[in-house]
């Protein structure tokens, strides 16, 4: 590494980082990306400390693994010590990780990001993610959150009334036969605080297993009250941009399910300012979030 002084990114794909190592200062490295790898805290944050002007730090991939200091223990493990102070971009997306649960605890505490793409396992009991959001809520311009698991779905008061400087908005959620989750949907859209938000991605992942999903009149009923708080958030603009995607799981997803699910958008559809955009998707496999 130390040969390489004029290196903007840095990627390392399928890495076991787990053995102290003496790295050299990379000032020139911008991004930095680790893909299904094995990371150990005390060397991610060795490494961390010899990229003072890191922008972007991206943790993603399937197979990635942290390993504790402690075994079995990793919620005990300290915040990084050496986050660059210009990192503006976190790409943390820990949902298909062997052990993503405790992999996000020691980065509690960068400032004043600007990109926030968090996809978190959201178990009980673990660190949810929505932490981060704290230090950054008067920069973040762009946040993606999705924080489903195979085991547990959003079950988040996600809190974005302090978020006044965001301007692009994506949202992703499983959403169950009783569909619980849009309460919390209803509730984060409902208290929006930003003036500037230009862009809302809503990606709505419908399960319901072997079975057709039953859209039941308390599922309607929310769905309209998300409608009408997103007319309320843009009334009177010109511009803006909504768009949902509806997913469905094995088959699943016939056209009277379709209709049922798309009537409560009833404002949306017919509000000229908004630039409408909907979409349903069919995957052949069984969602694992």
């Amino acid at each position: 590494m130390a040969i390489l002084p004029n290196v903007d990114k840095l990627a390392f794909q399928r890495v076991r980082l787990i053995t102290d190592t003496d790295w050299s200062t990379l000032p020139g490295v911008r991004h930095l990306e680790l893909v299904h790898c094995w990371l150990r805290f005390s060397v991610l944050d060795s490494l961390l400390a010899s990229l003072p002007n890191l922008i972007r730090l991206g943790i993603h991939g399937e197979h990635t693994f942290f390993l504790p200091t402690v075994p079995d223990v990793a919620e005990t493990e300290p915040s990084l010590q050496n986050i660059a102070p210009m990192l503006s971009c976190l790409h943390l997306d820990l949902r298909a990780a062997l052990n993503g649960d405790h992999g996000g605890q020691w980065l509690l505490t960068p400032p004043n990001l600007t990109r926030l793409e968090l996809g978190m396992t959201e178990e009980r009991g673990c660190w949810s993610g929505l932490d981060i959001l704290d230090n950054s809520v008067s920069t973040l311009r762009v946040l993606d959150l999705a924080l489903n698991h195979r085991s547990a779905f959003w079950d988040v008061d996600l809190n974005l009334y302090t978020c006044v400087t965001l301007e692009y908005l994506t949202l992703s959620l499983a959403i169950t036969e009783d569909g619980g989750e849009l309460y919390y949907l209803r509730q984060a859209l409902g208290g929006l605080g930003s003036h500037q938000l230009q862009s809302l991605n809503l990606q709505l992942h419908w399960l319901s297993g072997p079975l057709e999903f039953r859209v039941l009149s308390d599922i309607t009923q929310a769905l309209a009250d998300i409608d009408d708080h997103i007319i309320r958030l843009f009334g009177g603009m010109v511009g803006q941009q909504v768009c949902i995607h509806l997913h469905f799981y094995l088959r699943m997803g016939q056209d009277k399910t379709v209709r049922a699910l798309w009537v409560p958008f009833q404002g949306l559809r017919e509000d000229k300012g908004i630039v409408f955009t909907s979409a349903v998707m069919h995957h052949e496999y069984v969602m694992d979030m």
